[in-house]
């Protein structure tokens, strides 16, 4: 697996101006291993996945690390957007299998998707939580390696590719386990 991120990114990056830094890390799988390995508020870490409505219509999701997507919020958010320009309804929101990621998002390791839908022409809903932090840590592509920018940055990036709402839910609170026996 490669240990940075893909050349391809990093020139797209370099040929859009954008304005960042390459932060290294031991290999992490969650963005909550990420924000714990970094030391940093998960609110700061960016969870990115790739949901789809049909085949032909996938597009990407970032929440802050503490928080969960919320399939019904995006729902509710998506079918608001479609009344208005009189589309039909969405009835149904799955999270994009493995193969159609490795196949289509060939600079992006799976569990560490590159939440920049400019890079691959897909649309990103963007968690509204996320734009309030000073800076973001988000995927770079490989799992040993992220990127750090301002959400500003990130919005420039995205330019038309991008809309913000309120996507995540907070994460349910673990069950006290009694060690008591009945």
């Amino acid at each position: 697996m490669p240990k940075t991120i893909a050349k391809p990114v990093l020139t797209w990056l370099e040929k859009n101006n954008a304005r960042y830094e390459a932060v290294g890390h031991r290999q992490v799988f969650t963005a909550q291993d990420k924000a714990a390995t970094l030391k940093i508020d998960p609110k700061q870490v960016a969870k990115s996945v790739v949901l789809n409505l049909g085949p032909r219509n996938h597009f990407i999701v970032s929440v802050p690390a503490n928080k969960n997507v919320d399939l019904k919020k995006i729902k509710e958010f998506l079918n608001k957007a479609r009344k208005k320009n009189k589309e039909k309804p969405i009835t149904k929101i799955n999270f994009t299998k493995e193969l159609w990621l490795k196949k289509n998002l060939k600079k992006s390791e799976p569990g560490a998707i590159l939440p920049l839908g400019s890079f691959y022409k897909l649309e990103h809903l963007l968690d509204n939580s996320l734009l309030k932090q000073k800076f973001l840590i988000i995927n770079g592509g490989c799992t040993w390696q992220s990127l750090k920018m301002t959400p500003a940055q990130l919005i420039k990036l995205e330019k038309d590719f991008f809309r913000k709402t309120n996507l995540a839910t907070a994460k349910p609170k673990p069950k006290k386990v009694s060690s008591e026996r009945k």
